[in-house]
C-alpha cells in the first residue's frame, strides 16, 4: 500500500525571512500562490504547476518560493515558531 500514497514535501521556515510588508502581501491574498493561513502561519502551494511570477517589493519570498521547488517541495511554510537559517536574510518586524 505505502507504495500508493502520495506524500508532499514542504520547506518550513521562520515568518522572519520575509520583511512585514510581505507578510501582509500574503495575508491579503496574491494570485501568486494558493495561500493557507492559520494564525502566524502562512502555506503557499509553489509546486511547479504553480503560477510562481517575479512580484515587485516581495523578491525574497520568490527566493523562498524557489528555493522549496529546489528541493522539491509542494509547499512553503511559513510559521513565527520555525527556526531561521544564516544562510538566509532576516527582517525585523
Amino acid at each position: 500500500m505505502s507504495d500508493k500514497l502520495e506524500i508532499n514535501k514542504e520547506l518550513v521556515l521562520s515568518t522572519s525571512h520575509v520583511p512585514d510588508h510581505t507578510a501582509t502581501f500574503i495575508n491579503l491574498g496574491t494570485p501568486m500562490f494558493i495561500v493557507i493561513q492559520d494564525g502566524f502561519t502562512f502555506r503557499m502551494y509553489v509546486s511547479e504547476d504553480s503560477a510562481i511570477h517575479d512580484c515587485e517589493g516581495h523578491a525574497e519570498l520568490l527566493v523562498l518560493a524557489k528555493l522549496a521547488q529546489d528541493n522539491d517541495c509542494k509547499w512553503l511554510v511559513l510559521d513565527c515558531d520555525a527556526a531561521t537559517y544564516d544562510e538566509l536574510p532576516t527582517f525585523e518586524w
